[in-house]
């Protein structure tokens, strides 16, 4: 059974983790390479604890291929002019879909009209964060 209670405390605490990284990179001008690793090394843990709640043996895939994802869009975001604040919103809003997408696929409850919703509310958040946006100069 979902506990929605419990999933909302593990997408606030994802977000917080992201927020965290981003914002150490900012602050400490860390270099790419060292925390593009540390984004995948994170969300697959993330991902082993967002999954833990049923067995499937496909799952353990889905722990590569999100992680893997959100790499590489950790690694894009950085080139973006834009505050950490606003690559964490980018960042968890597609983290969120996937997570959401594969976890309601588990339960076997994605639908099409369930998948355009959730789009259509990420959608909205990225437009409202993007428009409202500050962005950094580019050096």
């Amino acid at each position: 059974r979902e506990s929605h209670y419990l999933q909302n405390i593990f997408l606030l605490s994802s977000f917080a983790l992201y927020l965290s990284l981003f914002a150490v990179e900012f602050y400490f001008s860390l270099k790419i390479w060292w925390v593009v690793p540390l984004f995948f090394i994170m969300t697959y843990l993330l991902t082993i604890q967002g999954f833990a709640g049923f067995s499937l043996p496909s799952k353990k895939y889905f722990y590569l291929l999100i992680a893997t994802l959100i790499a590489a869009a950790s690694w894009a975001l950085s080139f973006w002019p834009s505050h950490f604040f606003v690559d964490t919103v980018i960042l968890f809003c597609f983290f969120y879909l996937l997570w959401l997408f594969s976890f309601s696929a588990f339960f076997g409850k994605l639908t099409r009209q369930k998948v355009y919703w959730q789009l259509f509310l990420v959608a909205i958040v990225l437009a409202f964060t993007l428009s409202t946006a500050a962005w950094r100069p580019i050096k």
